[in-house]
């Protein structure tokens, strides 16, 4: 709170190419994997195929102590310039019955995923709805 009114606030990673004008298209974003298989709810195992959509940063602390089995999440730093998977394939070996490989594939979804203009450079600013960059269409 400044001045009796609420702000928002961003926070941005700072790199060589860093200019404050201009807002980053890399965020952090909670990715979901619904009914996953409860032997997957490992950190360590989320962690790794997460970072197959991009990097991972934490599992969440539901997922941690499994008091939601439906649902794992885990945060990721997404560039929303990106292509972002809907849908990543596990592999697993049946060690009990088989020894086979068992492939499956798995759903991702991005939790609160923004939008991201790429000609003024400002995140939660879609360029199909910009007004400015229809009027300059006109």
């Amino acid at each position: 709170m400044h001045n009796n009114k609420n702000h928002q606030i961003k926070n941005f990673s700072w790199t060589i190419e860093f200019k404050s004008k201009e807002e980053t298209s890399h965020v952090t974003v909670w990715i979901s994997f619904s009914n996953l298989s409860t032997n997957l709810f490992a950190k360590r195992s989320l962690l790794f195929f997460s970072s197959t959509v991009e990097k991972s940063i934490v599992v969440d602390k539901a997922t941690q102590v499994r008091s939601r089995p439906s649902t794992t999440r885990v945060r990721v730093i997404l560039d929303l310039m990106d292509k972002h998977s809907d849908l990543i394939r596990l592999q697993s070996v049946d060690k009990v019955i088989t020894e086979s490989i068992i492939e499956e594939s798995q759903k991702v979804v991005y939790n609160n995923l923004p939008q991201y203009c790429t000609h003024y450079k400002h995140q939660d600013h879609d360029e199909k709805k910009c007004r400015l960059l229809i009027e300059k269409k006109k």
